[in-house]
């Protein structure tokens, strides 16, 4: 029996050192991170190759792609000058990820980008747990729960190529903070806030990292509090400056009101999320699932059963420190440092929502669950506690295989989960080929001076990523290569409106025109506009295919004739980028897809 010493001083009983993989003769930390690697791709990746654009996506990752270096460039600079959103970041990375990925393969290499982002935030946050708890079990389980975070379901949603970076930056100034490199890990921790401002706030909690809280750590989280308070007044002032109508535009009594409502809201949903996405998943055990969850189970079983566990099976055994001057009680101390972590995770999970002021602390599906996307860390330590506490205990009684078994099983489920997801990325796609396949179809006729309408009342959407959202607006200019509008440069002509409800209340304006504002289309403010009704085709969902309206409209017993179908060929516009990708008339398959 070999005696070693932790970094804690204490004396720990070890008989042998088992490693993740092992037959692989690679170090520990290239194990781990290859761990990490197939988890992440196949509980949000594995459907890469067959998942498309959603929401933003038109907008900010779309035209990148589609251009060259030279738009790039003073795009990005563009970004810094505007301190576009006081997320410069944010928006320089879509678009240079965007534009990269297109010029090496396309979609699915801008995919693979997202792919790498996530899968160096999981290893960072090994390597980070690992420090601040080095059982071989404690960092692994956490890096898991990072990877499979099942609360934010926007893993895959390419925008946020620009968001889960601020993800990155924390890491790594938790990292220089730990390591006594403060001045570095201040000036990385503001990439955070300038590529998603809502995982800055968990920084605050950077000194609880510190072994011992008494005095000193007061002083010490006064100076850090100032020094980030500081930081966060300097790019306020900035944002204001530049005319950002996120602050101009911000009533402060409500957004204190929403922040301390969402940091109650908030922590109890995520971590609600942590139990019911697994039972999510048993209610969608089929197909693929049916492959992936146990082959997950039998491979993460097998390998925390053959890691090291440095915990003795007698909970009362007592281990001293180097200097034998005191004696401690093993089962005391293991708990009383899961303990001090899991109040810090819960301290990070109230931080992460103080800043998400857009979407309700409460959402659990679409795209709007990235209000989640920074409770990831203090969730991910809280889980981890849990796990360990369960395995010591378990351990005592000589079940460590049944523990492990079933927290192999949780996160195998998690994995599932997460499959399930992409499916619904997978479903959502294949309901906007069939949608502007169906569009394109109904409307040979359009021209420069068409308008479309859509009255998505019957369209289905997915669960997990919303299919039809405003930026139908901006998808047709990528499918056919358009001119711009005489007026407003930045519209395209012929262009697409989802209708909102009760659109036919509001859509006649004085002079008996249609007017197209925040009323009756759900678009962005400069693409509202007034048209004849003559120059409108409308189109409506039945039976889960589109058809066109041609008979007139009675609105407030006034008719209105609209556009009348002239022509049965395709539109004659050239081809754009994405007309290969939304475009599949030959394909067999979309048939079967109700939109």
């Amino acid at each position: 029996m070999a005696v070693i010493m932790d970094k804690d001083k204490q004396i720990i009983y070890s008989n042998q050192k088992y490693s993740l993989f092992p037959a692989v003769m690679i170090t520990e930390p290239a194990q781990v991170f290859l761990l990490l690697a197939i988890i992440t791709w196949i509980a949000h990746f594995w459907h890469s190759n067959t998942l498309g654009l959603y929401g933003d996506d038109y907008v900010l990752v779309a035209p990148p792609m589609t251009k060259n270096v030279f738009y790039i460039l003073p795009l990005i600079i563009n970004k810094w000058r505007t301190f576009s959103q006081g997320r410069p970041i944010c928006f320089s990375l879509i678009a240079l990820f965007s534009f990269l990925g297109a010029k090496l393969g396309g979609l699915a290499a801008v995919y693979w980008f997202a792919y790498i982002i996530h899968t160096l935030n999981s290893f960072l946050f090994y390597t980070l747990m690992k420090r601040l708890f080095n059982k071989h079990l404690f960092p692994i389980i956490g890096a898991l729960a990072f990877s499979l975070f099942p609360a934010d379901t926007t893993h895959a949603y390419l925008t946020h190529l620009g968001v889960y970076p601020s993800l990155t930056f924390l890491l790594v100034a938790f990292h220089y903070y730990f390591s006594q490199r403060k001045q570095l890990s201040y000036l990385v921790i503001i990439g955070s806030f300038l590529s998603y401002e809502t995982v800055f706030p968990i920084f605050l909690a950077a000194p609880l990292l510190n072994n011992k809280w008494n005095t000193r750590l007061l002083r010490e989280l006064i100076q850090h509090t100032l020094i980030l308070g500081g930081m966060i007044v300097c790019i306020v002032i900035i944002r204001k400056v530049v005319g950002d109508h996120r602050i101009t535009d911000l009533n402060f009594m409500s957004a204190l009101i929403m922040s301390i409502t969402h940091m109650f809201q908030g922590p109890i949903t995520s971590l609600k999320m942590l139990l019911y996405r697994p039972i999510e998943t048993l209610r969608s055990f089929k197909g693929e699932l049916l492959v992936f969850v146990p082959l997950c189970f039998i491979g993460l079983t097998s390998i925390l059963y053959w890691l090291k566990f440095s915990l003795s099976e007698n909970a009362l055994r007592l281990t001293t420190s180097s200097d034998s001057r005191s004696l401690h009680l093993e089962m005391y101390e293991f708990f009383k440092k899961l303990a001090k972590l899991g109040l810090v995770g819960l301290i990070m999970l109230v931080l992460a929502y103080p800043l998400t002021l857009t979407v309700p602390a409460t959402t659990t599906e679409g795209g709007g669950t990235r209000v989640h996307l920074a409770a990831v860390v203090g969730a991910s330590i809280i889980c981890a506690c849990l796990c360990s506490a369960i395995l010591f205990i378990m351990n005592v009684y000589r079940q460590k295989n049944i523990a492990i078994a079933g927290i192999s099983a949780f996160f195998a489920l998690l994995v599932g989960f997460g499959l399930v997801v992409q499916q619904d990325y997978r479903l959502s796609w294949q309901y906007q080929q069939a949608f502007w396949t169906d569009l394109i179809q109904l409307c040979p006729d359009m021209t420069t001076e068409t308008i479309i309408l859509v009255d998505p009342t019957d369209i289905k959407q997915a669960k997990h990523i919303y299919t039809h959202l405003w930026s139908n607006s901006f998808v047709l200019p990528l499918i056919y290569n358009l001119s711009p509008d005489k007026i407003e440069p930045r519209i395209f002509r012929p262009i697409v409106f989802l209708l909102r409800k009760s659109w036919q209340e509001k859509i006649v304006s004085t002079n008996n025109l249609f007017q197209l504002n925040e009323f009756t289309v759900e678009s962005l403010p400069f693409t509202y506009t007034q048209i004849n009704s003559s120059n409108v085709i409308l189109l409506k969902s039945k039976h889960g295919k589109l058809v066109r309206i041609t008979q007139p409209l009675i609105i407030s017993d006034k008719i209105f004739q609209l556009k009348q179908k002239s022509i049965s060929e395709i539109p004659s516009f050239p081809k754009g980028y994405f007309y290969e990708y939304l475009i599949k008339p030959s394909d067999a398959n979309l048939k079967k897809i109700v939109y």
